[in-house]
């Protein structure tokens, strides 16, 4: 779970993700008032560390075979 609070808005944000979005992406412009946080199911760039390392999240599918998650974002007044 993620929560983000917006003062100046009186507004919370939170992001909930399920079993299998085990990392977090955090990016932020330093140039740009804004920034992005996206649930992934693998470390950024595990393709290139591992042949599918499950250390790093990395799910090989078979053909046929599907891989769901869920992201929940909720926004509340503080």
């Amino acid at each position: 779970m993620a929560q983000i609070a917006y003062p100046e808005l009186n507004l919370t944000v939170t992001m909930t993700a399920s079993q299998g979005l085990d990392w977090l992406m955090v990016y932020a412009n330093p140039q740009l008032d804004t920034f992005c946080l996206e649930p992934q199911s693998h470390l950024p760039g595990a393709h290139n560390l591992a042949n599918f390392d499950r250390r790093f999240g990395l799910v090989e599918l078979r053909p046929g075979e599907k891989m769901a998650c869920r992201l929940k974002i909720r926004a509340d007044d503080l």
